[in-house]
């Protein structure tokens, strides 16, 4: 107990008791979704780069793109150094860290009456809330963005994969891989995508085992089991369960019983 925490009356100790429980569950439940939904993002971060650099640099300009949505894109896929990537993610680890830490210090599975009402009234009520809404925004800001590339790609794929002659200059479509080994013909395209496979941080400890930086970036480009399917992750962002009995009525239900002592 704490100053902050609440003076229960002793006729709603047991209903509280028993809403606080249902409440530390759901934050709890809320907090995993979290944790699982940042994974997902960076990997729909990952997925949607991939389109990103499989497409022309012609088709990266006005007007098949907007420029301040291309600016933005170049921002999130034309990096160089892990330390851009983790400039980008830098709200999404704040987040995680504040998630988990609240899981583990605040979501206990064996507590005390006292320390239950404490650990929901002066942690969870506060925090839960606030911190959804945060990742919430974060990830729509991201996802919109990620959908672009998609878009992109596209556009790239209708447009721009033969030259002149005829000839197939595209990476990748939707039947398959370039017959062309991509460092074959290195260029500005590929020099991009090699960079931002360089500044992702699996691609470091990669490197620091032995293997080459091209290596991972031709792994990515043409193995990547979830790749190239065309559209947005985002349909698979993962939301607690439903309830007829919601997280804001339970938090409500609460504060009603507190007033009404």
């Amino acid at each position: 107990m704490c100053i902050k925490c609440p003076t229960i009356a002793p006729r709603h100790e047991e209903l509280i008791t028993a809403r606080c429980s249902l409440y530390m569950g759901r934050s709890k439940a809320r907090l995993q979704r979290i944790l699982e939904n940042a994974i997902l993002l960076e990997d729909m971060y990952r997925i949607a780069g991939i389109h990103y650099h499989s497409s022309q640099l012609s088709s990266r300009q006005p007007p098949e793109i907007a420029q301040k949505h291309l600016d933005h894109l170049q921002r999130l896929f034309e990096t160089s150094r892990v330390e851009e990537y983790n400039a980008i993610f830098k709200e999404l680890d704040e987040i995680v860290h504040a998630a988990a830490e609240l899981s583990s210090r605040h979501c206990p599975d064996r507590v005390t009456s006292k320390q239950l009402v404490h650990h929901v009234f002066c942690v969870l009520k506060p925090t839960m809330i606030p911190l959804q809404a945060r990742f919430e925004a974060f990830f729509d800001e991201l996802d919109d963005y990620l959908a672009r590339a998609y878009i992109l790609f596209d556009v790239s794929r209708m447009n721009y994969e033969s030259d002149a002659q005829g000839g197939r200059i595209a990476w990748q479509d939707i039947s398959g891989p370039d017959s062309n080994p991509v460092p074959a013909r290195k260029g500005e395209e590929w020099a991009k995508y090699r960079a931002w496979i360089w500044s992702l941080p699996e691609t470091q400890r990669a490197v620091q085992i032995g293997r080459t930086v091209d290596a991972v970036a031709l792994e990515m480009l043409y193995h990547e089991p979830d790749g190239f399917h065309g559209e947005s992750e985002s349909q698979q962002f993962s939301q607690p369960p439903s309830s007829t009995y919601s997280w804001s009525d339970l938090a409500s239900d609460l504060d009603a019983i507190l007033i009404d002592q």
